[in-house]
């Protein structure tokens, strides 16, 4: 299974910037993904597990697209060894009155089954409130390029 680009489904934020927050969920939100990063750099399914809705969908930057199992398949593979992550600029919008989208920029050191996998990336997740709890339903990246100045 392709990993190229996994920095799943979820973000480590050292700070909450002010655009977060007008929500009471926001921050609760955020450290669900605060969870999920460093559920991956441990190879631990747990936080996705109680978190990833069963129908949620999982798009990579390479463009591999993932289902709950094989995102848990491939979390707990441990084929990734991630160095480093950080997580930044956080901005959230309603989509209704139980749905979030997060966005966020992504930044991460780490070498999955064997190969670099790229550092800049643009992440949306979104998120659902179902019975008290909210679960995470789509999660996307896109990579950054960096373009050589002229």
């Amino acid at each position: 299974m392709r990993v190229v680009g996994f920095a799943v489904l979820v973000a480590l934020a050292l700070a909450l910037p002010a655009a977060v927050g007008a929500a009471g969920h926001d921050a609760k939100l955020i450290e669900m993904e605060k969870a999920a990063w460093e559920g991956w750099k441990n190879a631990d399914v747990t936080p996705f597990q109680e978190m990833m809705a069963e129908g949620v969908v999982v798009i990579l930057g390479d463009g591999t697209t993932m289902d709950r199992a094989q995102t848990l398949e491939t979390i707990g593979g441990g084929g990734c060894e991630v160095a480093s992550f950080e997580l930044s600029d956080f901005s959230s919008r309603a989509a209704g009155d139980k749905t979030t989208i997060l966005t966020y920029h992504a930044r991460q050191d780490a070498v999955c089954e064997g190969q670099k996998i790229p550092e800049n990336l643009v992440v949306s997740s979104v998120w659902v409130e179902k019975d008290g709890r909210w679960w995470n339903i789509h999660y996307q990246e896109t990579v950054v390029h960096q373009h050589p100045e002229e």
